[in-house]
């Protein structure tokens, strides 16, 4: 959830993933979100839609430069994802 930090009310929903989130990373622009955990979705903080699902396993984190994603595995592995050719073709 986004919340108001002045006003305290939910402003969105971030909603898609069939287990916890265990992890998250806010791009240095602010306006994509990375959450962790049946897979690794992309977010735009200001309509609270996923623009993009990484992954077919649990992941447990993730951080991003201008266009890789990369995310921890539970199996300790760390995968590289191609942001520009992932979100060309976005699903949610």
């Amino acid at each position: 959830k986004k919340w108001g930090l002045r006003t305290g009310v939910c402003l969105l929903t971030f909603s898609g993933h069939k287990q916890d989130v265990i992890g998250m990373h806010l791009c240095r622009d602010r306006a994509r979100l990375f959450t962790c955990a049946d897979r690794v979705r992309a977010w735009n903080v200001h309509d609270g839609s996923c623009v993009a699902v990484f992954g077919a396993s649990t992941f447990y984190c993730a951080i991003s430069d201008a266009t890789a994603l990369y995310a921890a595995q539970y199996d300790g592995q760390i995968l590289q994802f191609d942001l520009d050719a992932q979100e060309a073709g976005a699903g949610a």
